[in-house]
C-alpha cells in the first residue's frame, strides 16, 4: 500500500471518527441565536446527527481498498462525492438550527477539524486520480 493510500485512509477515518463521535463532544452545533441545538426540544434537537452521514465514507474506503495501487477512476469519484453529498447538503440547506456560518463563527473545533479531513479527502483523492486525468486526450482511431 502506498503513502498516498495510507493518508487516503487516515482522512477517511478521521472524518467517519469525527463524525461518529460528534455527540460526545462538548461543541454542539449553535443555532443563530447562540442557543445550542441540542437543547430544544422541538426543533432542531437532531441537527447534532448531521455528522454521523460521514459513516457513509465507508464505501469509498472499501473500493479503494480493492482497487489499492491502481488509479482513481470515475466510479470511485462517483462514490466519494455520493458519500460526502448528503452531510454537505443537509449541513447547508437543510438544518432546523444549526447555521454554517454561526458555527464557524462561533469556532466549533469538531465542525473546523471534519472540514478540514474532507478538503485533505479531496486533494488526496486528486493525488491518486494519476497525472493524466485532467488532460485531454485525443480521440483514438
Amino acid at each position: 500500500m502506498s503513502g498516498w493510500n495510507i493518508l487516503f485512509f487516515l482522512s477517511l477515518l478521521s472524518a467517519m471518527l469525527l463524525g461518529l463521535l460528534f455527540d460526545s463532544f462538548d461543541a454542539p452545533l449553535i443555532g443563530s441565536d447562540g442557543i445550542a441545538c441540542r437543547e430544544l426540544l422541538s426543533s432542531g434537537s437532531d441537527d447534532d446527527t448531521i455528522p454521523a452521514f460521514l459513516l457513509l465514507l465507508s464505501a469509498p474506503a472499501m473500493l479503494r481498498l480493492f482497487r489499492n495501487g491502481l488509479y482513481f477512476n470515475w466510479v470511485e469519484w462517483m462514490v466519494l462525492s455520493l458519500a460526502i453529498a448528503p452531510f454537505v447538503i443537509y449541513l447547508v440547506l437543510i438544518p432546523d438550527c444549526a447555521h454554517l456560518g454561526t458555527n464557524i463563527a462561533a469556532r466549533n473545533i469538531p465542525l473546523t477539524l471534519i472540514a478540514l479531513s474532507l478538503v485533505s479527502l479531496i486533494a488526496i483523492a486528486l493525488r491518486l486520480s494519476g497525472p493524466d486525468q485532467c488532460r485531454i486526450r485525443p480521440p483514438r482511431r
